[in-house]
């Protein structure tokens, strides 16, 4: 298959300590909103990492772990600790069911695969995995790749059209019990919910299908995390 293209940060330690610190603050994995963070402090945290997508994928896994820091002193630790290490290998684990048995799992190609999850909300990738390319169904990591590659490519195009009329929808509807300020990550996040999962990988369900379906009946919700959390149970069936 086509070799995968280097992931390496090309940025500028500034910049990539900015962004690093951007993913931190937006995971919510410190108990407090303040995060005492210096630029050698973050740039310390990319280089034991290994590169800045590595140091944002550890983000990534300490969130979906659950994991709520006190200090920066306890996200070190976590970094170099057993927890993470186990914890990836439940995110290697779909990825080798995917390949043909017997198929080689060179750990950089692995790497690039999760980098490209993360970059995309990691927490839906398994359903590509699942409903794009289905068990023991490619016969090498780039192949798995550049077929996750092309689903998010496929989503992108669709982004700003289905961000849109997402928004014109809960504008006008009152599909809310209450005022919900309507900020463009959290619509981001509701329309890959959609766009990413079973029915709008295999069905290409839209964002005002999925709206009007779990609307129905007069539901109610408080928030766009509980509307989002709905939409996703539904278009996964």
């Amino acid at each position: 298959g086509r070799p995968i293209p280097p992931m390496e940060c090309a940025d500028d330690i500034h910049t990539q300590c900015q962004t690093l610190l951007e993913k931190i603050s937006s995971s919510g994995i410190f108990e407090s909103k303040v995060i005492q963070a210096t630029m050698g402090s973050l740039q310390n945290l990319i280089e034991k990492c290994g590169d800045l997508h590595d140091a944002m994928l550890m983000v990534d896994m300490c969130r979906l772990m659950g994991g709520k820091y006190e200090d920066w002193e306890e996200l070190q630790k976590a970094v170099d600790g057993v927890k993470l290490k186990e914890f990836r290998k439940t995110l290697v684990g779909p990825i080798r069911e995917t390949l043909k048995r017997g198929a080689f799992m060179d750990e950089k190609e692995v790497r690039h695969i999760l980098v490209l999850a993360s970059q995309n909300y990691i927490e839906m990738f398994n359903n590509i995995l699942m409903h794009a390319m289905g068990r023991r169904s490619k016969r090498s990591l780039r192949e798995i790749y550049w077929s996750a590659r092309e689903q998010y490519e496929r989503v992108d195009k669709k982004m700003e059209a289905e961000g849109n009329s997402t928004v014109q929808y809960l504008r006008k509807s009152t599909i809310f019990s209450r005022q919900v300020k309507l900020y463009s990550e959290d619509i981001n996040r509701l329309v890959k919910t959609v766009l990413l999962s079973k029915q709008g990988i295999q069905d290409n369900r839209t964002m005002l299908e999925a709206l009007t379906i779990v609307s129905q009946g007069g539901q109610k919700f408080k928030s766009l995390r509980e509307l989002a959390s709905a939409v996703s149970i539904l278009c996964n069936k």
